[in-house]
């Protein structure tokens, strides 16, 4: 469209370093910022008038909304190009558009305006996974009825799930034995939507692990190290034998809720690199 505008510039005579030259002055300039606005309220009009929205309309959410097209302004139309890449996934239901990606096509100075649209895309997933009944369970996989009213003083939360140890509660978790252990302490209880965080931790102590032995420490801190991976092991093994024992319906919206818990801490978590590489080809390719 791009390409055939410019000819139809060429065909006209129009010579103009702007795309859209504005025709009313006499040196070379762009349309103020107003007129595309005024432009888009007259489109509006023409809607409204011959293809009107005669009911509600399905929101972004799901929910039914009734919609109104004087809300319509020409930033909408760039809100609504950024928080559709960042909503879009694939088949499996994986990001395909990375922040890096998204802040070079909205031109953000600052990276923490591109982040706001995948922010809002995870309150999106947060919002559907609430859906699902809460669980606990406890270090051998084994389901934990819940009580609301006694949770409320009978438990805290913590990383990954909840701790009933009662001095730890009562100091609303300043009081814990095990330095924060959960993973080995008999009063944690944890949420199987929290898989993928148990099998991070599970690896951030791997990774501790390989750091101490290289370091030479001494042989209870690799022990340490050693049995809490287990400890984590136990747990993961718990959730996946929790879930593969419920109905079939159940179980697939548990683990399609891991998938999109995992899609949302692998966007949060990802490091953000800069492809010096491209960054000087394409300075070169300009020379």
């Amino acid at each position: 469209m791009i390409r055939d505008w410019q000819q139809i510039k060429r065909d006209a005579s129009i010579e103009s370093k702007w795309l859209f030259p504005s025709q009313k002055m006499v040196k070379d300039h762009h349309y103020s910022a107003g007129y595309l606005g005024l432009r888009i309220a007259e489109l509006l009009e023409t809607i409204a008038e011959r293809a009107p929205f005669v009911g509600p309309v399905e929101g972004a959410e799901g929910n039914l909304i009734h919609f109104d097209l004087s809300t319509i302004d020409p930033y909408s139309f760039r809100h609504a190009f950024a928080q559709r890449l960042a909503d879009a996934t694939d088949s499996e239901g994986r990001s395909t558009t990375t922040p890096e990606v998204l802040q070079d096509y909205m031109g953000h100075k600052n990276f923490n305006t591109t982040m706001d649209y995948f922010t809002v895309t995870a309150k999106r997933r947060k919002k559907a996974l609430s859906a699902i009944p809460p669980r606990r369970l406890n270090l051998l996989g084994q389901p934990v009825d819940i009580d609301y009213e006694r949770d409320s003083f009978g438990k805290i939360a913590v990383t990954l799930g909840t701790c009933t140890e009662p001095q730890n509660v009562s100091s609303n978790g300043h009081s814990c034995a095990l330095s924060h252990a959960c993973e080995s302490c008999p009063f944690f209880l944890v949420d199987p939507l929290e898989r993928d965080g148990m099998a991070a931790k599970r690896q951030h102590l791997k990774v501790q692990l390989e750091r101490a032995r290289i370091i030479r420490a001494a042989s209870h801190m690799l022990d340490h190290y050693t049995a809490r991976i287990a400890d984590c092991t136990t747990i993961i093994d718990g959730i996946d034998e929790y879930i593969d024992g419920l109905e079939d319906e159940e179980g697939a919206a548990i683990s399609a809720a891991l998938e999109q818990m995992a899609d949302v801490r692998r966007r949060a978590t990802s490091p953000r690199r800069i492809d010096l590489r491209q960054l000087l080809r394409g300075a070169q390719n300009s020379q």
